[in-house]
């Protein structure tokens, strides 16, 4: 079997910094590359993937800019915080680096927790299939994924 090419996708590089500090985000494949600065308030935000069928290839960093009490949501399309089995439900493989290599595979959505610190931060792509999210900070505690 060759080398099968998954996607094609023009992509920021990680050279564009944008704020996300709004809640009801629907990022999209030409987000791709971007580096999302994550500024929580005191409200729980979310934040929804593009739909994995148009996604090979894509790839957001979000960084934790401002600590906050409450969390923050990364949600496959078509979902809420809460999960769901619509959408691209469980499309999302997670782990944790911090936790030695905790994984938890087929979920709805990755979130920073209440107790994330600045600078932590969660490396997302997809393979045209399925999400796989890498998070990445001082403690396991400060990332968790949502329900199934």
């Amino acid at each position: 079997m060759a080398n099968a090419k998954l996607g094609s996708r023009a992509s920021y590089g990680e050279t564009f910094v944008q704020i996300l500090d709004t809640d009801g985000t629907q990022l999209t494949p030409g987000d791709s590359g971007k580096i999302f600065m994550v500024k929580l308030a005191s409200s729980e935000k979310t934040v929804n993937l593009p739909p994995v069928a148009s996604s090979a290839g894509v790839k957001f960093k979000f960084v934790l800019e401002l600590e906050s009490s409450a969390a923050f949501n990364i949600v496959v399309y078509g979902l809420t915080a809460s999960g769901g089995s619509t959408g691209d439900s469980n499309k999302l493989n997670f782990m944790r680096v911090a936790d030695a290599g905790a994984r938890t595979y087929n979920r709805d959505g990755v979130k920073f927790t209440s107790d994330a610190n600045k600078g932590d931060f969660i490396d997302i792509f997809c393979d045209g299939d399925e999400w796989h999210a890498h998070c990445f900070g001082s403690d396991d505690d400060h990332f968790a994924a949502l329900s199934d």
